[in-house]
């Protein structure tokens, strides 16, 4: 296991590369849109409510866009994730 570091990084540049991760990440059939989920767990206290709001406007548009296509986001197990992660923005932002 590695050791953590500290970091001193301001959250606009967080933002940018959390975001970049995201959009990175989506369609990938690969072990990131798992990764995308557990930094969400482990840093969403560093975003507010707009940021949060953004990251799941883009992923419901792009799972809409791909359900619209016959397609999904990623392979099944990927969509489903995207899906989770919608689901658990709304109910950070619920309460």
């Amino acid at each position: 296991m590695q050791s953590p570091i500290r970091l001193n990084i301001n959250t606009s540049d967080f933002w940018l590369m959390f975001m970049s991760t995201i959009r990175y990440s989506m369609g990938r059939r690969t072990y990131m849109p798992g990764v995308c989920v557990d930094l969400y767990k482990k840093y969403n206290y560093v975003l507010d409510g707009d940021q949060r709001e953004h990251i799941r406007r883009e992923i419901k548009k792009e799972l809409e866009d791909a359900t619209k296509e016959g397609q999904l986001l990623g392979d099944k197990i990927n969509h489903q994730i995207w899906e989770n992660l919608v689901e658990m923005i709304d109910a950070d932002e619920e309460g």
